[in-house]
């Protein structure tokens, strides 16, 4: 099981929506409006809610962006990309070639621009593998709260 206190807005286990985040991946239109329409319609987004784009690794929200993008058209909350990182390796790749996973420090992840007061930030991701990336996003949004559309409770630790 995921090891975790921290409360997830998850559509649940990633063996059930494996597919789709695979597909969302693709940055193709239909998957990601298929998402978003299943995340506004099965996760509870509080209306003081920000969407933030968890990047990529080419450095910057790519698939994300537009996931939070859709989303935000279905349920009217806004979208905020402020999270940056290092341009590096898939952590995908690296886990199916068996490499083992550095730190979070590999991301190099850092806000663009401060958060706005009053509002609850989002940190949307298409799935939570290990955790790392998460972790990597919640050091810098403390309050933050996960938002994906699965998570991989066999290997996640958040």
């Amino acid at each position: 099981m995921c090891s975790t206190s921290r409360h997830i807005l998850t559509l649940g286990d990633y063996s059930l929506q494996r597919e789709l985040c695979h597909r969302v991946k693709t940055g193709d239109h239909l998957p990601i409006r298929e998402a978003a329409q299943a995340m506004a319609a099965g996760l509870e987004l509080p209306s003081d809610g920000v969407l933030i784009p968890i990047p990529s690794h080419i450095g910057h929200a790519t698939d994300t962006l537009l996931l939070c993008n859709e989303l935000s058209s279905l349920c009217g909350l806004p979208v905020l990309d402020v999270l940056r990182g290092a341009q590096r390796d898939s952590l995908y790749l690296l886990k199916t070639a068996g490499t083992p996973l550095p730190d979070a420090s590999f991301l190099a992840m850092y806000l663009t621009q401060e958060l706005p007061d009053g509002l609850k930030p989002l940190l949307v991701d298409n799935v939570i593998g290990t955790g790392l990336t998460m972790k990597a996003a919640l050091a810098l949004v403390p309050d933050g709260i996960p938002c994906t559309l699965a998570v991989d409770y066999s290997r996640c630790t958040l």
